[in-house]
């Protein structure tokens, strides 16, 4: 018995592929945008670690810390936990923006391929998608 793959059902496959890629995609492009925008004009300072927030008791997810903005605020803010956790009291480095001081992320976060991910995601779907139109259109 010979094992005959249309290209129809390659191309629908490929288009069953896109929409959770797509979704993907759309779920992290706030947060894309929000690190490219941290990246390029983000200002970097110390933040004191005052909680550790767990997740079932067990692993510290986020922390609540405090920092100070470019005009001398001191704000507070709930970010996910560089790894390792800091300690309480424990200063460590975050990244806020200028323009909106409540967004913060841990600089170690900015610098890790972490963010990247979602680019990698957004290019998979157009090579996928693009490979799916083609095919249809070669044999629709």
């Amino acid at each position: 018995m010979q094992l005959a793959i249309r290209v129809a059902d390659v191309s629908a496959f490929l288009w069953l592929i896109c929409f959770p890629l797509a979704a993907l995609s759309l779920f992290s492009l706030p947060h894309q945008l929000r690190d490219r925008r941290l990246r390029r004009r983000g200002v970097k300072t110390d933040a004191v670690c005052e909680e550790r927030i767990r997740r079932q008791g067990l692993t510290v997810v986020n922390v609540r810390c405090s920092y100070q903005s470019s005009d001398a605020r001191r704000l507070r803010a709930t970010i996910s936990s560089p790894k390792p956790a800091p300690e309480l009291g424990e200063i460590f480095k975050v990244v806020f923006d200028p323009a909106k001081p409540s967004v913060v992320v841990p600089a170690q976060y900015l610098a890790s391929k972490e963010p990247r991910f979602g680019y990698f995601s957004q290019a998979a779907l157009v090579l996928v998608a693009g490979t799916a139109a083609l095919l249809t259109f070669v044999i629709g």
